[in-house]
């Protein structure tokens, strides 16, 4: 019995160092698909997400160009000097 426990711990001892490159080697390979899929994932939300900032970008033109269009009526100026001359704020 002493002998087989004596030849296990051996065999222990000696595996350990292979078992522990394994397991490196997976782990970084775990790590690098990680880190693609990551990537990948970035890469394609940043595009959905300039989409959405160039359409609300033409949105707030267009907003700006209803509203100098109105500040530059003059209707507006009229109403709002009138405002003025009668107190109103």
């Amino acid at each position: 019995m002493s002998d087989s426990l004596e030849l296990l711990f051996v065999m222990l001892a000696a595996s350990s160092p292979v078992l522990a490159i394994v397991f490196i080697i997976q782990y970084f390979r775990y790590k690098a698909r990680l880190n693609a899929v990551q990537a990948s994932l970035e890469s394609s939300a940043s595009l959905e997400s300039l989409t959405d900032l160039e359409l609300e970008l033409t949105e707030l033109r267009q907003r700006v160009q209803v509203l100098e269009a109105i500040v530059t009526d003059g209707k507006f100026q009229l109403l709002h000097d009138l405002e003025r001359i009668e107190g109103g704020p």
